[in-house]
């Protein structure tokens, strides 16, 4: 159903295609591919040491495999994930170091915006000077990638005249 679905997009607006579907295989992504898929997303969330403290579903190779049968498909890679759900400074550098380690073109910085409610609505907000300095070093580590400055736009909306300097987009 899906490879329809992209086939009719493609064939009616001549868009670029961005999937994320997930922890597929490569014959998944080969199909989509085929149907005019150029980019599949999959975040790998964190750092590897910090991933399981935020997913327990599946495992940070888990994410790893999508991510490499989506390449070997023939598909760009964009990957990125979240910071401020508790991660030292230490696991965002070896989070930005796993992000170039996976060749993706595209890195969504997601700043977690606690909400009351959730397992994580206890996570201290990250300072402004925090999360400068999380989208400088996911720059300086990836610099081939376009950084994009996504969810929690609400917490850097104020940083981002600082944050485009650092080479993020909005």
């Amino acid at each position: 159903k899906m490879c329809r679905a992209v086939r009719r997009i493609k064939n009616e607006t001549g868009l670029l295609l961005c999937v994320s579907f997930g922890l597929l295989e490569e014959a998944q992504f080969k199909a989509l591919k085929e149907a005019g898929v150029t980019r599949a997303h999959n975040n790998l969330e964190s750092s590897r040491r910090y991933f399981p403290n935020i997913c327990t579903t599946h495992t940070f190779d888990d994410k790893l495999k999508a991510i490499r049968a989506a390449q070997a498909a023939g598909l760009e890679v964009c990957s990125g994930g979240i910071i401020g759900m508790g991660e030292s400074e230490e696991q965002r550098v070896e989070f930005a170091i796993a992000l170039r380690q996976t060749g993706a073109v595209s890195i969504p910085v997601n700043v977690l915006n606690p909400i009351p409610g959730t397992r994580l609505a206890g996570a201290p907000p990250l300072t402004d000077s925090e999360i400068v300095r999380a989208v400088a070093v996911m720059r300086i580590l990836n610099p081939e990638a376009a950084i994009r400055l996504a969810g929690g736009r609400t917490r850097i909306k104020h940083l981002e005249e600082r944050l485009l300097q650092c080479g993020g987009s909005a």
